[in-house]
């Protein structure tokens, strides 16, 4: 992937979001498999991401949630996948901060400003900069328009180094 290779991610994301199974199936293989893993809940993200980082530097940070609202966080060495699982989210992540800013998003989206609201925010700085300097010069806004897919690739890197995580 271009993104993963231009950013050089220092942990790759995965989150699991189980709608009929229960924690302790889930759990139970990730013991077979050898996991180790971390119940996490919204006041205390911070210290279960310090804890879980600091004792393992394994490139791969999943996230596993279930109806009940409960959550776990584990790491591991290499992607995990298992028949009859739901397809994960995949992100890329910058670092700790990175992860913590990703566990707020995913278990308590209201205490983060939204990262759409930043990408309004800084393409209404564009559009005005473009409007002072065009002029209202149709072929200039042209242009632009047809380079919404790298303008695209830059809001994922935007995002990455903003929020230390984007999607993959």
């Amino acid at each position: 992937m271009f993104l993963e290779r231009v950013v050089k991610p220092k942990y790759r994301g995965l989150v699991f979001k189980f709608k009929n199974e229960g924690p302790e199936s889930v759990l139970r293989v990730l013991k077979e498999w050898g996991f180790s893993f971390y119940e996490v809940s919204s006041p205390s993200i911070g210290f279960d991401v310090e804890s879980l980082v600091l004792s393992s530097g394994k490139p791969y940070v999943y996230l596993f949630m279930f109806p009940g609202g409960e959550a776990f966080l584990a790491m591991g060495g290499k992607g995990l996948k298992r028949r009859g699982w739901p397809e994960p989210k995949k992100y890329l992540i910058k670092d700790g901060r990175g992860i913590e800013n990703l566990l707020r998003k995913e278990l308590a989206p209201k205490s983060l400003i939204s990262p759409k609201l930043a990408y309004i925010a800084f393409w209404i700085l564009v559009w005005v900069a473009l409007l002072i300097v065009s002029r209202g010069n149709f072929l200039l806004s042209t242009l632009i328009s047809l380079i919404g897919l790298p303008l695209n690739y830059l809001e994922s890197f935007l995002h990455y180094h903003l929020f230390g995580y984007c999607g993959a």
